[in-house]
C-alpha cells in the first residue's frame, strides 16, 4: 500500500525519519567498533559481523527507496547474469549521469542480498564525514589522497583485499571520475580533442588509470566484470534526485548489464587496456543514446532480458524497528516539550532540529551533482601526479587521480 502524500510532505515526519537515521547510525558505528575486540581473535569473523552490522543502517536507505518513493528497478541483461551477481567477486562499471546512480548500485545489490558487505573507493577527507565516512572507515575502505603515484601501491593492495575478501564482492568503478554535466562534458570534448579523441556524445571522456589499475589488482582474484550502462525514465518517474527521493516521489532506474570475463580483458600493457575502456564507453555511448529514443534498453539486444527486480521485506522490518525504537519516543518527547511550554527546553529542542538538519544538509551535500569534483578544471599539479590528470568522485565521491568507486558485495551466505 502507497503511503499517502501528505505523510511524505511532512515537515515533522521527515524529521523523526532524519532523527531515526541519525541516532540509528550513531548506535551502529558505535556497535562496529566494538567488532574490533574480535581482530587478534579472527579478522575474518570480524569483518562479517561488521558488515551484518552496517546492513541495519544502510538498509533504510533502501527503505525510503523502495517503499516511500516505491522506486522501480529494471535490470536488462542475459539469463544467467544476474543471479551470478554476489555469487562471485566482480567488477562493475557504471556511466556516471546523475546525483543518484549509487542508489542503483545499492539497490541491485540489496535484491541480490548483498548489501551488508558494500564496500567504497573514496578521497581521504570523507572519512570524517559524520556516520557514512565513520562507518566506511570501520569497513576498511580503501581512502585516496587524490595523488595517483602515490595512491597506487594503496589501491592495488585494496584491490586484492577487496578480491580476496571473506565476503563476495562487487566493485563498481565509475570510470568518468565525476558525474556528467553540461559544463564537464563541454571540457571533456574540448580534452578529447587536444588529445586527438573522438569525443563522445553522452559521456565524459572515462579515466583509464583507474581501470587499468583495478583490472591489474583483480586479476587472479575477481573473475568477471559486469558493464552497466544505466538509464532513468522520466517521463513515467521523477527525475533522479536526492530532493525528489526524500519527498517520495517514485523513479524508474534501468540498468543495461553485460558480464565480461576479466581474463578476457587486455592488460600486457597500460595502452591496451586503456584503449578497451575507451572502446567500453563508445558502446555505452551507443546503448544511452538508444535509451534516450525508447526510455528503456528493451530491445537494443535481442539476447537480453528486461525484468523487474521486485523489492525485499528485510528493509521495510529493520525500518519499523528502528521508527518503534528511536522515532515514536522522540516524537513523543518532541510534544511534551512543546507542550511543557518552558523556555530552555524550547531552545534545546530548537538546537536539536537544528543540528539534524546541519548533519542531513552535510551528507546531502555528497550526493548532489553541482557538489561534485570540478571536471577539467586547472590546478596546480604536484610532482607526482603531473602524469595522471585524473578526475573522480564517488557517491560518495573521490576527486582527482583515481576514478569513483563504490563496492558493493556479499557473503557466500546471503542475508535473511
Amino acid at each position: 500500500m502507497s503511503i499517502p502524500g501528505f505523510i511524505k510532505t511532512s515537515p515533522v515526519v521527515q524529521l523523526i525519519i532524519c532523527m531515526t537515521f541519525l541516532i540509528s547510525g550513531l548506535i551502529v558505528c558505535l556497535l562496529q567498533t566494538f567488532t574490533f575486540v574480535l581482530w587478534p581473535i579472527n579478522k575474518d569473523w570480524c569483518r562479517i559481523i561488521n558488515c551484518k552490522l552496517v546492513y541495519l543502517h544502510w538498509a533504510q536507505v533502501i527503505w525510503m527507496c523502495d517503499y516511500w518513493a516505491e522506486v522501480e528497478l529494471h535490470i536488462h541483461a542475459k539469463p544467467g547474469d544476474w543471479e551470478r551477481i554476489g555469487k562471485e567477486h566482480g567488477l562493475l562499471t557504471m556511466n556516471h549521469k546523475h546525483d543518484l546512480d549509487w542508489i542503483i548500485a545499492w539497490l541491485a545489490a540489496d535484491r541480490a542480498r548483498i548489501l551488508g558487505s558494500s564496500k567504497c573507493l573514496m578521497k581521504n577527507e570523507l572519512r570524517y564525514v559524520p556516520l557514512i565516512g565513520w562507518s566506511f572507515l570501520l569497513l576498511e575502505m580503501v581512502f585516496v589522497k587524490r595523488d595517483f603515484a602515490k595512491d597506487k601501491p594503496n589501491l592495488i593492495k585494496g584491490f586484492q583485499k577487496y578480491g580476496s575478501y571473506p565476503l563476495n564482492s562487487v566493485t563498481l568503478l565509475f570510470c568518468e571520475g565525476t558525474r556528467y554535466t553540461k559544463a564537464k562534458h563541454d571540457k571533456s570534448n574540448e580534452f578529447a580533442k587536444k588529445q586527438g579523441i573522438e569525443p563522445f556524445k553522452h559521456h565524459l571522456v572515462p579515466r583509464t588509470k583507474g581501470f587499468t589499475m583495478c583490472i591489474e589488482g583483480f586479476k587472479g582474484y575477481v573473475p568477471a566484470m559486469y558493464d552497466c550502462c544505466i538509464g532513468y525514465d522520466t517521463d513515467r518517474g521523477a527525475m533522479p534526485v536526492t530532493s525528489n527521493l526524500l519527498q517520495g516521489k517514485k523513479m524508474i532506474f534501468h540498468c543495461y548489464t553485460k558480464r565480461v570475463l576479466i581474463e578476457d580483458i587486455p592488460n600486457d600493457t597500460d595502452e591496451e587496456c586503456a584503449e578497451y575502456c575507451m572502446n567500453m564507453y563508445r558502446e555505452k555511448d551507443k546503448e544511452y543514446d538508444y535509451f534516450l529514443q525508447h526510455n528503456t534498453f528493451a530491445g537494443y539486444n535481442d539476447k537480453v532480458v528486461d525484468r523487474i527486480i521486485p523489492r525485499r521485506k528485510m528493509p521495510l522490518v529493520i525500518e519499523t524497528f528502528w521508527l518503534l525504537l528511536l522515532g515514536v519516543p522522540s516524537l513523543y518527547y518532541m510534544v511534551q516539550i512543546l507542550l511543557s511550554g518552558s523556555t530552555w527546553a524550547l531552545v534545546s529542542l530548537g538546537a536539536v532540529i537544528l543540528t539534524i538538519y546541519i548533519v542531513v544538509r552535510v551528507l546531502l551535500r555528497f550526493t548532489m551533482t553541482t557538489k561534485g569534483s570540478t571536471y577539467g578544471s586547472k590546478k596546480k599539479p604536484s610532482s607526482s601526479n603531473r602524469e595522471t590528470n585524473q578526475n573522480s568522485i564517488p557517491s560518495p565521491t573521490t576527486e582527482n587521480n583515481v576514478p569513483s568507486s563504490t563496492t558493493t558485495g556479499a557473503s557466500d551466505k546471503k542475508e535473511d
